[in-house]
């Protein structure tokens, strides 16, 4: 029925079902696809999968439905206050006398209001805290295994394992997701949910995906998608787009790439450095432990001996001390070393068969420095037992024992000639003292 030459008789009475048919009827023989400009409010989600909200302007309002079949394709979440462009049918729901638009697409209405939208997302999760510098997790220095996050038909992955295996190689797993359209910011969302439950977790993430348009990176922007960088556990690096496009998913990122090569380089240390970081701290390991045994050395050099036995037990003392504290840097130095090389993988097994033959000549440096240092030891005691006898040989207690004796004073003072003989006086023996008196 054509709406301009419907004119209904003043004597025909129509029951509300016949009118409400009528008005649908024109409604929908008139309007069948239209598009409509205006702001989401009203938003509600059916857990059937269907979207009911009102779609209004500065004076109107009208009601619209997007069943689940056409909401599975729509490219657009639809929020409360963004500016759209729906397609779709007018229809009238009789029972009610409404009448409301069956959608079929969504667009936002021009880039403007993305960017809108955009500032809109960006401030609402920068107020949680999804972005603050306080949450960035710091990257794995020398990572075993890394995830990447990208589609599986691009060139990313392939420009990111080319990179990482030229500087660091070792394990990549691919998590295949899609990066653009429907659905992408589930998928990606759920690629960083399953990396997070793994038993065996990889060390870095990187979320990439090559250039495109706002609309084609659109997905990066996606609340799901920042909640999921936010609470992962496990250390991301973003590489969405070229260097000038900013995603959220960047600014929730613990390190932003501006390329995937890149992201691969933040990611991996480049192993040519570190073979030549490991030489320098080889070589002040072996300097170190020279210094330490030149100065023992000029210690047991300089001893300033008083008594044998009280000297030979400080020195002792000492030597047990710096030995100790020897010991104990070699054992730092070695453990840190071994820390290090069990980090490496076997791609660089030359280098960790360097640093285990320089181990092993530690050990050897240990061992021969403790056996000189017990052999000085000896030596001085040898020397100290000597004096000792030697000391004891030549006392007057000795000559005493001989047959000899020693004419001394009433004062204690030794007589050694006949004039300073003065009576009495005493006779020191072997075995006693005696007194000796003149017969006068």
């Amino acid at each position: 029925m054509n709406l301009n030459s419907f004119k209904p008789a003043n004597t025909t009475i129509y029951s509300v079902s016949e009118l409400s048919a009528i008005i649908k009827n024109m409604l929908e023989d008139n309007f069948t696809y239209i598009q409509i400009k205006g702001e989401i409010s009203g938003l509600k989600i059916h857990s059937s999968g269907h979207i009911y909200f009102n779609l209004k302007d500065e004076y109107s309002l009208i009601n619209a439905v997007c069943f689940k079949n056409y909401a599975k394709t729509l490219k657009l979440n639809p929020e409360d206050g963004i500016e759209v462009v729906l397609t779709g049918k007018l229809t009238s729901y009789s029972a009610r006398s409404n009448y409301q638009i069956l959608v079929t697409n969504l667009e936002l209405a021009g880039q403007g209001a993305l960017m809108e939208l955009f500032e809109k997302r960006k401030k609402l999760l920068a107020q949680e805290g999804l972005f603050s510098t306080e949450h960035k997790k710091p990257l794995v220095k020398i990572p075993k295994k890394i995830a990447v996050i990208t589609s599986e038909t691009g060139a990313v992955f392939h420009d990111i394992c080319h990179r990482i295996e030229a500087r660091f190689p070792l394990e990549i797993i691919l998590y295949p997701s899609k990066v653009q359209g429907k659905g992408a910011e589930i998928s990606i969302a759920n690629a960083i949910q399953y990396l997070n439950e793994l038993s065996e977790k990889p060390d870095v993430i990187i979320l990439a995906r090559g250039g495109g348009s706002i609309e084609d990176l659109w997905c990066f922007n996606e609340e799901i998608v920042v909640r999921a960088i936010f609470a992962s556990k496990i250390p991301l690096i973003s590489a969405i787009g070229h260097e000038t496009d900013t995603s959220l998913a960047d600014l929730a990122a613990d390190l932003r790439a501006p390329t995937p090569t890149a992201a691969a380089e933040l990611a991996t240390p480049d192993k040519n450095e570190l073979s030549q970081y490991l030489d320098i701290t080889e070589s002040r390991i072996i300097k170190n432990i020279t210094n330490l045994l030149s100065s023992l050395q000029q210690n047991i050099k300089y001893l300033n001996i008083t008594h044998p036995k009280d000297r030979l037990k400080l020195k002792a003392n000492q030597l047990e001390i710096l030995t100790t504290k020897l010991e104990q840097q070699l054992k730092n130095k070695v453990d840190i070393m071994q820390q290090k090389l069990t980090k490496l993988k076997i791609n660089i097994d030359l280098i960790i068969m360097q640093l285990k033959y320089q181990e092993q000549n530690l050990i050897n440096i240990n061992k021969n420095m403790f056996s000189a240092l017990n052999n000085i030891l000896k030596a001085k005691e040898r020397k100290y037992n000597y004096v000792g006898k030697l000391l004891e040989s030549y006392s007057y207690k000795n000559t005493l024992n001989r047959g000899f004796s020693v004419a001394r004073s009433k004062t204690g003072k030794v007589i050694s000639s006949k004039a300073a003989i003065e009576f009495p006086f005493n006779l020191e023996l072997s075995d006693g003292i005696i007194e000796i008196k003149t017969n006068n």
